[in-house]
């Protein structure tokens, strides 16, 4: 079954990593969890970890102006 496309614009991120850090990104794959590639793992990855900062408050929540300009971009 394939996913829906993206409802937020995305921009590529280059992203340079260790050949460690690649396998583990490998190994989550093999999952099926996190996604199906290593970069979707790695965006993943990203996002809960911003979504954690947030919710123990070590990084404050983007502005309501800021949050709609880029929800527009869509």
């Amino acid at each position: 079954m394939s996913r829906s496309p993206n409802s937020y614009e995305s921009r590529a991120l280059p992203l340079r990593t260790t050949p460690h850090v690649l396998r583990y990104l490998e190994l989550l794959v093999e999952t099926g969890i996190f996604g199906k590639t290593p970069a979707e793992v790695a965006e993943e990855l990203v996002r809960r970890g911003i979504q954690d900062l947030l919710d123990r408050k070590r990084i404050p929540e983007l502005p309501d102006q800021e949050r709609r300009r880029i929800s527009k971009r869509t």
